[in-house]
């Protein structure tokens, strides 16, 4: 057979690729295993409290818009995670970085210096990306506040935190 003479349907689309999350199976998994949450008190109890949770939540309210509880719950989180071990450390710096924002959309000045000193006497590494841009907005509110040294430490303390972070 010649191949001029071969025809293709312009109007068929090839199957897209939809990703695990985005399948029926996973989709009832899901729903069955929230429902099994949901009828055990205990297991919903302990469901709640847990940090995974709380760094959900978070990021629900502040989509929201809803900033000051938002807030409280992460800084919740930050004494969460002291208290917790080294398996912990990229909850407390995602806590602190929900907190910095939050605390950056409602313009407080006192909590970001309260988010400063916690970040300082903190025993979790100053390692990721999270804490690259903690130290980051650190490094901002200082030179607004025309603390020029701090900020310049903290530029330096973002730039080794994360070695994919680009300081000009």
């Amino acid at each position: 057979m010649d191949r001029s003479k071969v025809a293709y349907l312009g109007n068929v689309k090839a199957p897209i690729e939809t990703a695990f999350y985005e399948k029926n199976w996973f989709k009832a998994l899901s729903r069955l295993i929230n429902t099994f949450i949901r009828m055990i008190p205990p297991l919903r109890r302990l469901v709640a409290k847990s940090i995974p949770n709380l760094s959900r939540r978070i990021q629900k309210l502040y989509r929201e818009g809803n900033y000051i509880e938002a807030l409280e719950l992460s800084i919740l989180g930050l004494k969460k995670c002291e208290r917790k071990n080294v398996m912990y450390d990229w909850y407390l710096w995602a806590f602190m970085s929900y907190a910095i924002y939050c605390a950056g959309c409602l313009n407080n000045t006192k909590i970001m210096d309260i988010l400063i000193s916690i970040s300082e006497k903190s025993s979790q590494p100053d390692e990721g990306s999270s804490a690259g841009y903690c130290y980051c907005r650190f490094s901002q509110f200082k030179y607004a506040q025309k603390d020029y040294a701090s900020a310049i430490r903290f530029a330096e303390l973002a730039k080794n935190a994360d070695s994919l972070l680009k300081i000009r």
